[in-house]
């Protein structure tokens, strides 16, 4: 027999994210907790049915090429269910997910991902420990 979860609500994703984030303060649409080195963002919102789990990592130049492709070249092939974005002058580290359906696995796979994704910018640009083989990179070819 399946039991139905209930949808997630943000009175809900407020208590699973407590669990979680010790430190963690906001209200609202908008929750915020340090996870050292970084400040971890949350922001829900339920008539659009998202939930968005952000953490800023660098300054973003709009000059810098080559930045720019090795941030779209780990959206496709490493950063897995996180992935960058570049806003308001920063590069992010987010995943994105309907809030009606995240249980709260999804919220521990989210979490994991993204700080895993932003403790390898810089290095690997990756959610894995190692970076997969046999993708296409910015280095050009498929290995």
């Amino acid at each position: 027999m399946v039991v139905e979860q209930p949808s997630m609500s943000r009175a809900r994703l407020t208590r699973e994210l407590a669990r979680r984030l010790p430190g963690l303060h906001g209200a609202g649409q908008i929750w915020c907790a340090r996870v050292e080195p970084f400040d971890v963002y949350i922001l829900a919102d339920e008539r659009a049915d998202r939930v968005r789990i952000t953490i800023p990592v660098a300054r973003a130049d709009a000059h810098d090429h080559e930045l720019l492709l090795v941030l779209l070249s780990a959206n496709f092939d490493r950063a897995l269910d996180a992935h960058y974005a570049v806003y308001d002058g920063l590069v992010w580290c987010l995943f994105t997910h309907a809030l009606a359906s995240l249980t709260p696995d999804d919220i521990d796979r989210a979490l994991e991902g993204v700080l895993r994704l932003a403790a390898n910018t810089g290095t690997t640009f990756s959610c894995a420990e190692t970076r997969p083989s046999g993708t296409l990179g910015v280095e050009g070819g498929v290995a």
